[in-house]
């Protein structure tokens, strides 16, 4: 997995990095425990999360739109592919689409408009052959915003799909 060959890499950095005296390489054992213990500890981070097939997931998940529209662009649709083809080889893990829209717009709008954008990438990882089960929908409107500011550069960056891997 993805955490041992992490921690095998760390232990050997810290035994070689300790390994000018004997006090040295135990110290250098000593972080590489801790080292192990700290990465055990810690959530999976998904940027870094491989299948058993060692398939990575995607590093972009931002997918922006333009002003009131669902479609997503051809640029991304690789991208929405690759996510699908990361999914199918996991079949236990959980994407979450969330989807967001600009300030314009009344807030109901809104909400209907994050939730058909996030429903479209759910449509594309469908027909790409992604389980329904593996996928959440939100959509948090206007509410959740990268930016604030009140002109077009901030907007845009407003409307989007965050996908996640929650697990």
């Amino acid at each position: 997995s993805a955490d041992v060959e992490v921690i095998e890499i760390s232990e050997m950095e810290s035994v070689s990095a300790g390994s000018a005296t004997q006090d040295g390489a135990v110290e250098g054992e000593q972080v590489a425990f801790e080292n192990q213990m700290q990465q055990a500890d810690a959530p999976m981070d998904m940027d870094m999360a491989q299948s058993a097939n060692g398939l990575s997931a995607p590093a972009q998940r931002l997918f922006f739109f333009g002003f009131d529209s669902s479609s997503i662009t051809g640029e991304d649709l690789s991208v929405v592919q690759a996510h699908a083809a990361y999914l199918i080889n996991n079949p236990v893990m959980i994407v979450r689409l969330e989807g967001h829209a600009d300030e314009r717009g009344s807030r109901e709008y809104n909400l209907a408009l994050g939730e058909r954008r996030a429903q479209t990438m759910s449509d594309l990882l469908i027909a790409e052959g992604v389980n329904n089960g593996q996928i959440e929908i939100l959509s948090y409107g206007e509410e959740k915003p990268l930016e604030m500011g009140h002109e077009e550069a901030f907007w845009a960056q407003n409307r989007r799909v965050e996908l996640t891997y929650p697990q």
